[in-house]
């Protein structure tokens, strides 16, 4: 089997997914690549297809149009490039889409609906379900195509705005047909039952895949020289825009240190840029910043004692699944895909959302007791089989049609 994937950039969680699915799936014996529309660093993964300067211009100009489309979170993809072009779209199997925002445009996707194989599209987050927001703060409207969005309806736009969502909506209904759905948490396929959007659509839940091979538990690390001394416990935090995006919840992890008992405690925070910090805390903090490599992280995950996510809304939430491989428990608000994850009082500690003394309950619990680990089934290999195993099944049905 030949497989194609698809994703805008080297960067964020989805590249991370699409990267591991891409290598799962090759360890499970199909022929896999992975086209992105462009990269950061030229050394990873994944074949550049954005790669001189006319086509950076057509796609920039592309980017401006889909912008002046757009209406702040919530993003329109009227204009994109016709990958069906590409000689790995066409040669493969199936094809599978991450995140390919600003990448791929509505009228593309009808595109590779039509070449007849199996296309299926991966959800890392809510916009494929929605009219154009990525996180619908539970605002539920999806569910009636987007008809009124609280996100425009706060702003200041003109009246002819205020139905961008639900145009987006019906563009996406029309857009998705013969496209087959992979939720990466069973909150994820929920939402895709939910949304109108792939009501005929087949649809399927694959958590995402964790290298366990890289993401385990180290007895030693390079970050042991952080704790002060031997009976300190460490308290990770910490995730991309860690103090930039207000999903991310680090107000409620100021809010959650102040509940803790006094004790000698030690905060570790990683993903801040340089100069952001805790407005305040009562134990000693240190500040990492943003650490690229894998390894590096598994270290820090396998030195804490715990590591704590205030997330409000998480499709799955990757640095939940690696404290987790590197068997340190996590505790977390029992939110979206994280709730895959963690088994409650085993291997960490679900807080209701924004339920601060919970939460802080919970990382004293974990700390105080003896966590094990879970088996998640997400290994590489182990994910690479199922995706295989759901291409099979849609090249059948589309076997049958024909």
């Amino acid at each position: 089997m030949k497989v194609v994937h698809l994703n805008t950039i080297d960067q964020g969680g989805s590249y991370k997914a699409a990267k591991r699915i891409h290598e799962g799936m090759i360890q499970a014996g199909a022929q896999s690549c992975l086209i992105l529309r462009s990269k950061v660093n030229p050394e990873n993964e994944g074949l550049e297809i954005i790669d001189n300067p006319i086509k950076k211009l057509i796609s920039k100009t592309k980017n401006v149009g889909n912008l002046v489309a757009s209406s702040g979170e919530v993003i329109m993809d009227l204009f994109g490039t016709d990958v069906t072009r590409i000689k790995e779209v066409r040669e493969a199997d199936a094809i599978i889409l991450h995140w390919c925002n600003s990448f791929i445009g509505y009228k593309q996707y009808k595109g590779l609906a039509r070449l007849g194989k199996p296309v299926v599209l991966v959800a890392h987050d809510m916009w494929p379900c929605t009219g154009g927001c990525h996180l619908d703060g539970y605002c539920g409207r999806f569910e009636n195509g987007c008809i009124s969005c609280p996100i425009i309806e706060k702003s200041n736009k003109p009246i002819m705005r205020k139905s961008l969502p639900n145009r987006g909506f019906l563009k996406k209904k029309e857009a998705f047909k013969g496209i087959a759905y992979v939720g990466v948490s069973s909150w994820s396929l929920e939402n895709a039952k939910r949304s109108p959007i792939w009501t005929d659509n087949s649809k399927t839940c694959i958590l995402n895949p964790v290298d366990y091979e890289i993401f385990r538990h180290y007895s030693e690390t390079k970050y042991d020289h952080l704790r002060d001394n031997p009976e300190q416990k460490i308290i990770l935090y910490g995730a991309v825009k860690t103090f930039s995006e207000t999903n991310k919840g680090s107000l409620d992890f100021e809010k959650v240190l102040e509940e803790l008992q006094a004790n000698d405690y030690k905060v570790v925070v990683f993903g801040n840029k340089p100069g952001e910090s805790l407005r305040s805390s009562r134990f000693p903090v240190e500040y990492l910043g943003y650490i690229n490599s894998e390894s590096d992280m598994a270290q820090l995950y396998s030195f804490a004692d715990v590591y704590v996510n205030t997330s409000h809304q998480e499709s799955f939430c990757y640095t939940v699944a690696e404290a987790l491989a590197c068997k340190t428990p996590v505790v977390a608000f029992g939110v979206g895909g994280i709730v895959d994850q963690i088994k409650p009082n085993v291997n960490g500690y679900l807080a209701p959302l924004g339920d601060i003394d919970e939460m802080a309950s919970g990382i004293e619990y974990c700390l105080s007791n003896e966590m094990e680990s879970v088996n998640l089934h997400n290994s590489l290999l182990e994910t690479g089989k199922k995706y295989i195993e759901f291409i099979e099944s849609l090249g059948d049905s589309l076997n049958k049609r024909n």
